[in-house]
């Protein structure tokens, strides 16, 4: 076989393996088997009465290679058996774990904490920066917050994804794929996603510690960033969603614009608040020039997405 035909294969199987790792093969359900364990017949894949699976009897190539991993706890559903699936596959890892299939993923929400404080002890020892965060008093609680996650980019950065659970909704509701998610499908999505930003920022921050390149092309980091974001997006939404590239991509940009000026609005919103409590008469130029328009705009990109992705789905 030539080279082009074995990296084809290749990529078959690659593709094969992410749109479904596990091949279970079902037994028939007349087929009767014997437990060596507690000498029970039963019908199945496992014992009723001891719960031994079917089939245990020589130890094999695979049973070796699974007590292996299981002994270091890379077995499925292990911590980082689930963030291999998460870098290889993470929007089918998304779609089998709100489809149901939750037995092949580790807790997202206890992977998300154990992986950031991993992250964050890992991050000061190769890359510590000193604490120089002081604030005024008279500061309102988005100042303190635009001062905090303007030097912690990678916490802003997760926070921002909250803000993606909405317009996903709607923009995405007739998708071929995951189609008629609900809301706390969308938030669980969002925690994959922010784990996996998480490992993209602890790369980032080790390249920084190896090359020193965020003091001399800052503004270049932030761009690279911002890019690889938007393509971590776009990928995990390809494989969850299972639009084309165009039908894909247009989306996603109407997602993260429709989660900017949604940001933009509660940040124009508390701006009126402390402008009232302040006594100060901003307030009505702040509401006429800044809350309306970001509101405005934001139902509009996600009323106009929802309408297409509504008009273009198959009947």
């Amino acid at each position: 076989m030539s080279i082009k035909g074995r990296i084809k294969k290749w990529l078959t199987h690659y593709q094969q393996w992410q749109r479904n790792p596990f091949r279970h093969i079902p037994l028939p359900s007349d087929e009767k088997h014997h437990c060596n364990c507690c000498e029970t017949d039963f019908l199945g894949n496992f014992c009723p009465r001891c719960g031994q699976k079917t089939g245990e009897k020589h130890n094999t190539w695979a049973s070796l290679r699974s007590g292996f991993l299981d002994m270091w706890g890379l077995g499925t559903r292990s911590l980082p058996y689930t963030l291999w699936q998460l870098i290889w596959r993470p929007g089918y890892l998304i779609g089998d774990y709100i489809s149901g299939r939750r037995q092949i993923s580790f807790p997202p929400f206890k992977m998300l904490v154990f992986v950031s404080l991993f992250v964050f002890i890992l991050s000061n020892w190769v890359n510590p920066e000193p604490s120089t965060e002081s604030f005024d008093k008279n500061y309102f609680i988005v100042e303190y917050l635009e001062v905090f996650f303007s030097k912690h980019y990678d916490w802003a950065t997760m926070m921002f994804f909250l803000f993606f659970i909405i317009p996903t909704y709607f923009i995405f509701r007739y998708a071929p794929r995951c189609s008629h998610h609900t809301i706390p499908d969308g938030f669980f999505i969002q925690v994959f996603m922010c784990t996996k930003c998480v490992i993209y920022f602890l790369l980032i921050n080790i390249a920084d510690a190896l090359f020193d390149v965020k003091d001399s092309h800052e503004y270049w980091i932030n761009i690279f960033t911002f890019l690889l974001l938007i393509i971590m997006v776009y990928r995990v939404y390809k494989q969850l969603f299972g639009y084309g590239f165009v039908a894909t991509l247009w989306r996603v940009l109407a997602v993260v614009m429709g989660a900017i000026f949604t940001l933009l609005t509660l940040l124009s919103f508390d701006s009126i608040i402390a402008s009232l409590l302040q006594m100060n008469g901003k307030w009505l130029s702040i509401l006429l020039c800044r809350f309306i328009p970001f509101m405005l705009s934001t139902v509009l990109i996600i009323y106009a997405s929802y309408r297409i992705s509504r008009h273009t789905v198959k009947k």
